[in-house]
């Protein structure tokens, strides 16, 4: 006989817990009231990359940042070694999208330029462009953005379950180290 059998439990799925502070591994990032961070429509990734930033400073264990909802964005979006981002909805790539000097970019950028970045996992959602967003002109220079973009040698990483429309490319990683990405099926 089962421990089952013994003591049947009956849950109701999904649990409900009305507004309880309870201790999360990851920061909630979304338009909606019931999240850490709050965003507005416009210019997401200033509050997408203060989030990361809130992270603990030159962690050694990988902190996850959600972000749940739609994202309009504007700018590249740093990400650290040992981040963890879930996209829960779609980040779209709005029409003042600026890069600097660079020719290339993306929503989420992999590391500083030159520098080694480990345990990076960014999975699910959808990246929304078009030929004015995903190719802005500044100057004589077309902009090339992807999803995901990187000038960094990227060690242990994923980059997994998203999809991309009217980009230039889902991913541009100009360095890559020698265990840089997992499959993940």
């Amino acid at each position: 006989m089962s421990f089952n059998t013994l003591y049947p439990l009956k849950f109701k799925f999904p649990p409900r817990i009305n507004h309880l502070n309870i201790a999360k591994p990851y920061l909630v990032v979304g338009p909606d009231r019931f999240t850490d961070i709050r965003t507005d429509g416009t210019n997401d990734h200033v509050e997408i990359q203060a989030a990361i930033d809130s992270l603990t400073s030159g962690r050694t264990q990988v902190e996850t940042v959600y972000l749940r909802g739609d994202f309009n964005v504007a700018g590249q979006i740093l990400v650290p070694s040992y981040t963890h981002i879930i996209l829960d909805g779609t980040i779209t790539m709005n029409s003042s999208w600026t890069l600097g000097v660079s020719t290339f970019g993306g929503v989420f950028k992999i590391g500083a330029d030159n520098s080694i970045v480990r345990n990076v996992e960014i999975e699910g959602g959808t990246y929304k462009g078009n030929f004015f967003t995903t190719y802005p002109t500044e100057g004589s220079t077309n902009k090339l953005i992807s999803a995901i973009h990187s000038y960094a040698t990227i060690l242990d990483s994923s980059f997994h379950d998203f999809s991309v429309e009217n980009s230039y490319s889902p991913l541009r990683l100009e360095k890559l180290g020698a265990n840089a990405l997992t499959p993940k099926t």
